[in-house]
């Protein structure tokens, strides 16, 4: 979502965004303006305004160079040859002395995907179904980043240390540090279950995931016959378990997660998969539940270190109801 700032057209020609664009487009430098995306210190997020062909905006994205490259080796050598629709992608640009990279790719005034509307989830559902089974033929070839299964058990051992290290800050109150502490014991109920966890992700092969098909990630364009899915920031994506982007909100619906519908997706991946049950489908969703939560409370759990805690508690507590809820669904795995 748009932080609706604008930044002055003095100098726009000396922005960061804009010198990187040059080195892609250098005969189209001058946006009308450049307005502010998402206003982070280390990450953020601009549209140039007209300066793409012709005429379009651009949004331009700046991270650290790890994730940009990630997302660089995404848009411009695999999404390009998948069935699914996509943003057109114009490239990378690596800052100079700096781990930071920005990539540049169209921007879309479509709506916000919304897990409230059923038309949506099924939507995300078999854009999720084409995305997994078609990407399976690029197994030998990438050079993305593993996100297995291991790799979120190594989120969970992370976010135990960050929250067991924070436990003494002056900042957090006693229902805070009820909440973290609880946390805690999740992880360790959950890590003793890892085996389990395991052996359903192993029921799919790995795949290419985005890892974080959330509703700020995802817009819906309306097409000429029907809704096109919008999905963007790959920079959490890599090869491995599909449990992470199939997860559900359950029984304490929010507007974070996607929810794609289940039943659709197992229509499609059913004949990629003879194997796979609905059931088996539905529990790798808790599973992804689980890793989606691990993920988020490893990245916040640094904000615990500061004075500032309130914005940072509000999530662990709905990180904590959530991993519970995820938790109690997956006692019936065998």
């Amino acid at each position: 979502m748009s932080e609706n700032v604008i930044i002055p057209k003095d100098n726009l020609v000396e922005h960061p965004a804009i010198k990187g664009w040059k080195t892609l487009q250098p005969n189209r430098i001058v946006p009308a303006s450049i307005e502010i995306l998402k206003k982070k210190r280390r990450s953020p997020v601009y549209k140039l305004e007209g300066i793409g062909p012709q005429g379009a905006d651009v949004v331009a994205k700046r991270s650290i160079l790890a994730s940009a490259l990630v997302e660089h080796t995404i848009y411009e050598n695999i999404l390009p040859h998948l069935p699914i629709p996509t943003l057109s992608y114009y490239g990378f640009f690596k800052e100079e002395n700096s781990e930071y990279g920005w990539n540049f790719l169209a921007y879309t005034n479509a709506d916000k995907y919304s897990p409230r509307i059923e038309e949506h989830r099924v939507l995300a559902a078999r854009w999720l179904a084409l995305l997994h089974t078609s990407a399976l033929r690029f197994a030998g070839e990438n050079r993305l980043p593993d996100r297995g299964p291991r790799y979120y058990l190594g989120r969970l051992r992370s976010a135990q240390a960050k929250i067991l290290n924070s436990l003494d800050n002056s900042a957090l109150t006693k229902a805070d540090l009820a909440v973290l502490k609880n946390i805690v014991v999740q992880c360790e109920i959950i890590a003793s279950q890892w085996r389990t966890i395991e052996k359903l992700c192993q029921l799919i092969p790995h795949t290419l995931i985005h890892g974080d098909f959330a509703t700020k990630n995802i817009h819906v364009q309306v097409g000429h016959a029907s809704l096109v899915l919008q999905p963007f920031d790959w920079g959490s994506a890599g090869w491995g378990s599909i449990a992470i982007d199939l997860a559900q909100a359950g029984m304490l619906p929010n507007d974070y997660w996607a929810s794609p519908d289940l039943a659709t997706y197992y229509s499609v991946v059913r004949e990629y998969w003879p194997h796979l049950k609905l059931e088996d489908l539905q529990m790798i969703a808790i599973s992804g539940k689980i890793f989606r939560c691990l993920s988020c409370i490893d990245g916040d759990a640094e904000n615990l270190a500061y004075l500032w805690v309130d914005k940072c508690m509000s999530k662990m507590q709905m990180y904590t109801n959530d991993m519970a809820e995820a938790i109690q669904a997956a006692k019936g795995v065998k």
